[in-house]
Protein backbone atom coordinates (compact mmCIF):
# COMPACT_ATOMS: atom_id res chain seq x y z
CA UNK A 1 0.00 0.00 0.00
CA UNK A 2 2.79 2.43 0.84
CA UNK A 3 4.32 1.94 -2.63
CA UNK A 4 1.00 2.71 -4.32
CA UNK A 5 0.61 5.88 -2.22
CA UNK A 6 4.06 7.00 -3.40
CA UNK A 7 3.13 6.31 -7.04
CA UNK A 8 -0.09 8.32 -6.81
CA UNK A 9 1.76 11.19 -5.14
CA UNK A 10 4.38 11.13 -7.91
CA UNK A 11 2.19 10.76 -11.00
CA UNK A 12 -1.21 12.13 -9.88
CA UNK A 13 -0.55 14.60 -7.07
CA UNK A 14 -3.87 16.40 -7.68
CA UNK A 15 -5.88 13.25 -6.91
CA UNK A 16 -7.35 12.83 -3.43
CA UNK A 17 -6.28 9.32 -2.39
CA UNK A 18 -8.04 7.69 0.55
CA UNK A 19 -6.09 4.88 2.15
CA UNK A 20 -8.75 2.58 3.59
CA UNK A 21 -7.07 0.66 6.40
CA UNK A 22 -8.48 -2.63 7.70
CA UNK A 23 -7.68 -1.82 11.37
CA UNK A 24 -11.03 -1.32 13.09
CA UNK A 25 -10.60 2.04 14.85
CA UNK A 26 -8.97 3.78 11.90
CA UNK A 27 -11.32 2.10 9.43
CA UNK A 28 -14.51 3.32 11.09
CA UNK A 29 -13.19 6.89 11.17
CA UNK A 30 -12.22 6.76 7.47
CA UNK A 31 -15.60 5.31 6.47
CA UNK A 32 -17.49 7.96 8.43
CA UNK A 33 -15.55 11.04 7.35
CA UNK A 34 -14.26 10.17 3.87
CA UNK A 35 -15.73 7.09 2.17
CA UNK A 36 -19.44 7.36 2.94
CA UNK A 37 -19.62 11.12 2.14
CA UNK A 38 -17.66 10.43 -1.08
CA UNK A 39 -14.87 12.88 -0.25
CA UNK A 40 -12.18 11.10 -2.28
CA UNK A 41 -11.06 10.38 -5.85
CA UNK A 42 -9.25 7.09 -5.30
CA UNK A 43 -9.83 4.46 -2.63
CA UNK A 44 -6.66 2.49 -1.99
CA UNK A 45 -7.19 -0.68 0.05
CA UNK A 46 -6.36 -4.36 0.41
CA UNK A 47 -8.37 -7.49 -0.38
CA UNK A 48 -9.20 -7.68 3.31
CA UNK A 49 -10.32 -4.05 3.28
CA UNK A 50 -12.72 -4.76 0.41
CA UNK A 51 -14.17 -7.75 2.24
CA UNK A 52 -14.71 -5.90 5.52
CA UNK A 53 -16.01 -2.64 4.00
CA UNK A 54 -18.16 -4.13 1.25
CA UNK A 55 -21.41 -2.52 2.46
CA UNK A 56 -19.90 0.96 2.03
CA UNK A 57 -17.99 0.26 -1.20
CA UNK A 58 -21.07 -1.19 -2.92
CA UNK A 59 -22.81 2.18 -2.72
CA UNK A 60 -20.63 3.57 -5.52
CA UNK A 61 -20.45 2.93 -9.25
CA UNK A 62 -16.68 2.97 -9.67
CA UNK A 63 -15.07 4.37 -12.80
CA UNK A 64 -12.18 1.90 -12.51
CA UNK A 65 -11.47 -1.15 -10.39
CA UNK A 66 -7.75 -1.86 -10.57
CA UNK A 67 -6.60 -5.08 -8.91
CA UNK A 68 -2.94 -5.64 -8.13
CA UNK A 69 -1.78 -9.22 -7.43
CA UNK A 70 -4.71 -10.24 -9.66
CA UNK A 71 -3.71 -13.91 -9.73
CA UNK A 72 -5.68 -14.15 -6.49
CA UNK A 73 -8.82 -13.96 -8.65
CA UNK A 74 -7.97 -17.12 -10.60
CA UNK A 75 -10.42 -19.04 -8.44
CA UNK A 76 -13.85 -17.55 -9.11
CA UNK A 77 -15.23 -19.24 -5.98
CA UNK A 78 -12.79 -17.59 -3.57
CA UNK A 79 -14.16 -15.01 -1.12
CA UNK A 80 -11.99 -12.25 -2.60
CA UNK A 81 -13.14 -12.99 -6.13
CA UNK A 82 -16.82 -13.10 -5.16
CA UNK A 83 -16.63 -9.84 -3.21
CA UNK A 84 -14.90 -7.89 -5.97
CA UNK A 85 -17.49 -9.14 -8.47
CA UNK A 86 -20.19 -7.49 -6.36
CA UNK A 87 -18.74 -4.03 -7.03
CA UNK A 88 -20.18 -2.06 -9.94
CA UNK A 89 -17.70 -0.37 -12.29
CA UNK A 90 -17.33 1.00 -15.82
CA UNK A 91 -13.83 -0.40 -16.37
CA UNK A 92 -11.64 -3.08 -14.81
CA UNK A 93 -7.91 -3.61 -14.95
CA UNK A 94 -5.93 -6.59 -13.60
CA UNK A 95 -2.22 -6.42 -12.76
CA UNK A 96 -0.22 -9.59 -12.16
CA UNK A 97 3.34 -10.79 -12.45
CA UNK A 98 2.22 -14.41 -12.66
CA UNK A 99 2.04 -15.81 -16.21
CA UNK A 100 -1.37 -17.11 -17.25
CA UNK A 101 -0.28 -20.67 -17.82
CA UNK A 102 -1.52 -22.82 -14.94
CA UNK A 103 -4.75 -23.92 -16.59
CA UNK A 104 -7.38 -22.53 -18.90
CA UNK A 105 -10.12 -22.42 -16.29
CA UNK A 106 -8.07 -19.93 -14.25
CA UNK A 107 -7.68 -17.85 -17.38
CA UNK A 108 -11.43 -17.92 -17.88
CA UNK A 109 -11.95 -16.71 -14.31
CA UNK A 110 -9.83 -13.61 -14.97
CA UNK A 111 -11.54 -12.91 -18.30
CA UNK A 112 -14.93 -13.43 -16.69
CA UNK A 113 -14.06 -10.82 -14.06
CA UNK A 114 -13.11 -8.34 -16.79
CA UNK A 115 -15.99 -9.07 -19.19
CA UNK A 116 -18.68 -11.22 -17.54
CA UNK A 117 -21.10 -10.75 -20.45
CA UNK A 118 -18.61 -11.95 -23.06
CA UNK A 119 -16.99 -14.75 -21.04
CA UNK A 120 -20.09 -15.94 -19.24
CA UNK A 121 -19.75 -19.74 -19.41
CA UNK A 122 -16.77 -21.60 -17.98
CA UNK A 123 -18.04 -24.84 -19.50
CA UNK A 124 -18.12 -23.42 -23.03
CA UNK A 125 -14.69 -21.84 -22.62
CA UNK A 126 -13.17 -25.13 -21.41
CA UNK A 127 -14.70 -26.98 -24.35
CA UNK A 128 -13.56 -24.46 -26.95
CA UNK A 129 -9.97 -24.52 -25.74
CA UNK A 130 -9.46 -28.07 -24.49
CA UNK A 131 -5.71 -28.59 -24.67
CA UNK A 132 -6.03 -31.97 -22.96
CA UNK A 133 -8.17 -33.54 -25.68
CA UNK A 134 -6.32 -36.08 -27.83
CA UNK A 135 -6.86 -36.36 -31.54
CA UNK A 136 -7.97 -39.79 -32.67
CA UNK A 137 -5.28 -40.01 -35.36
CA UNK A 138 -2.25 -39.85 -33.07
CA UNK A 139 0.26 -37.76 -31.10
CA UNK A 140 1.37 -35.55 -33.99
CA UNK A 141 -2.21 -34.57 -34.75
CA UNK A 142 -2.86 -33.87 -31.06
CA UNK A 143 0.14 -31.53 -30.93
CA UNK A 144 -1.05 -29.80 -34.11
CA UNK A 145 -4.52 -29.38 -32.59
CA UNK A 146 -3.06 -27.91 -29.39
CA UNK A 147 -0.95 -25.50 -31.44
CA UNK A 148 -4.06 -24.31 -33.24
CA UNK A 149 -5.90 -23.86 -29.93
CA UNK A 150 -3.03 -21.81 -28.50
CA UNK A 151 -3.00 -19.58 -31.58
CA UNK A 152 -6.72 -18.95 -31.11
CA UNK A 153 -6.12 -18.11 -27.45
CA UNK A 154 -3.45 -15.59 -28.43
CA UNK A 155 -5.90 -13.89 -30.79
CA UNK A 156 -8.52 -13.68 -28.04
CA UNK A 157 -6.08 -12.36 -25.42
CA UNK A 158 -4.39 -9.77 -27.64
CA UNK A 159 -7.08 -7.05 -27.22
CA UNK A 160 -7.21 -7.55 -23.45
CA UNK A 161 -3.59 -8.03 -22.39
CA UNK A 162 -0.51 -5.83 -22.26
CA UNK A 163 2.47 -8.07 -21.58
CA UNK A 164 5.79 -6.63 -20.47
CA UNK A 165 9.00 -8.50 -19.74
CA UNK A 166 11.93 -7.30 -17.61
CA UNK A 167 14.25 -6.45 -20.49
CA UNK A 168 11.56 -4.16 -21.94
CA UNK A 169 11.00 -2.34 -18.65
CA UNK A 170 14.60 -2.09 -17.42
CA UNK A 171 17.20 -2.32 -20.19
CA UNK A 172 20.20 -2.19 -17.84
CA UNK A 173 19.47 -5.57 -16.21
CA UNK A 174 22.21 -8.01 -17.30
CA UNK A 175 21.15 -11.30 -18.91
CA UNK A 176 20.51 -14.27 -16.67
CA UNK A 177 23.51 -16.56 -16.22
CA UNK A 178 23.31 -20.10 -14.83
CA UNK A 179 26.33 -21.68 -13.18
CA UNK A 180 26.36 -25.40 -12.40
CA UNK A 181 29.01 -26.30 -9.84
CA UNK A 182 29.67 -29.92 -8.92
CA UNK A 183 30.76 -30.32 -5.30
CA UNK A 184 32.16 -33.58 -4.01
CA UNK A 185 30.98 -35.15 -0.76
CA UNK A 186 32.98 -34.74 2.45
CA UNK A 187 35.08 -37.44 4.08
CA UNK A 188 32.48 -37.76 6.83
CA UNK A 189 29.76 -38.36 4.24
CA UNK A 190 31.91 -40.95 2.48
CA UNK A 191 32.38 -42.78 5.77
CA UNK A 192 28.66 -42.78 6.55
CA UNK A 193 27.74 -44.02 3.04
CA UNK A 194 30.43 -46.70 3.20
CA UNK A 195 29.10 -47.99 6.52
CA UNK A 196 25.52 -47.96 5.21
CA UNK A 197 26.47 -49.97 2.13
CA UNK A 198 28.46 -52.47 4.14
CA UNK A 199 25.55 -52.93 6.54
CA UNK A 200 23.12 -53.28 3.59
CA UNK A 201 25.31 -55.97 2.01
CA UNK A 202 25.06 -58.09 5.11
CA UNK A 203 21.29 -57.65 5.36
CA UNK A 204 19.98 -57.56 1.81
CA UNK A 205 22.59 -58.96 -0.56
CA UNK A 206 24.08 -57.04 -3.48
CA UNK A 207 21.07 -55.54 -5.32
CA UNK A 208 22.21 -52.46 -7.26
CA UNK A 209 18.73 -50.91 -7.01
CA UNK A 210 18.73 -51.41 -3.26
CA UNK A 211 22.11 -49.68 -2.99
CA UNK A 212 20.80 -46.71 -4.99
CA UNK A 213 17.77 -46.45 -2.69
CA UNK A 214 20.04 -46.48 0.35
CA UNK A 215 22.17 -43.67 -1.09
CA UNK A 216 19.10 -41.59 -1.90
Amino acid sequence: MSNWKVEFAKWLPSVNVCHLIATKDQREEILKKTINPGKFDVCLTTFEGVRICMSSLKKFTWEYIIVDEAHKLKNEDSIVSKKLRELSSNYRLLLTGTPLQNNLHELWSLLNFLLPDVFSSAHDFDEWFDLGAKAETGLAETEEKNKSVIEQLHKILRPFMLRRIKKEVEKTIPPKVELHISVGITEQQKSIYRDLLKKSTLEKGSSVTYYKNILI
